[in-house]
């Protein structure tokens, strides 16, 4: 089992297309987040994928407006992974996951399949 813990200050620009005017969807979110990983899987050299275990991750995200974010506002996920093994070299992967933001510029969080959905309803 592996336990760690990490810190940053990241600079990222992105696109949020679920804002209303054209100034809020190309944002800018600065800030510094910390988080906490535990992770009990096995990884195998020839795997595509983890096996056997759990990934479990805590992270809080402060972007601020003195490291040039556009507003100042908070992001909280959790998520947690579940890895089981299966005859002839299968694994069935669970995933959960939270997140939470508040704060002047709320930021939508998105996970798998509903993201890459309105992506391509976005660009038709």
């Amino acid at each position: 089992m592996i336990l760690s813990f990490y810190t940053d200050i990241h600079f990222e620009k992105g696109v949020d297309e679920f804002q209303d005017t054209l100034e809020d969807i190309n944002t800018i979110h600065n800030g510094i987040r910390a988080g906490i990983t535990i992770n009990s899987t096995d990884v195998y050299y020839n795997s595509i994928s983890e096996n056997n275990g759990f990934n479990f991750s805590a992270v809080y995200s402060k972007e601020m407006e003195l490291f040039g974010s556009r507003f100042n506002s908070n992001v909280f996920t959790l998520e947690y992974s579940q890895f089981i093994s299966f005859p002839q070299l299968n694994t069935l992967a669970m995933r959960l996951a939270f997140a939470e933001s508040w704060g002047e510029g709320r930021r939508t969080v998105l996970y798998g399949w509903n993201q890459c959905r309105r992506r391509a309803e976005l660009f038709r």
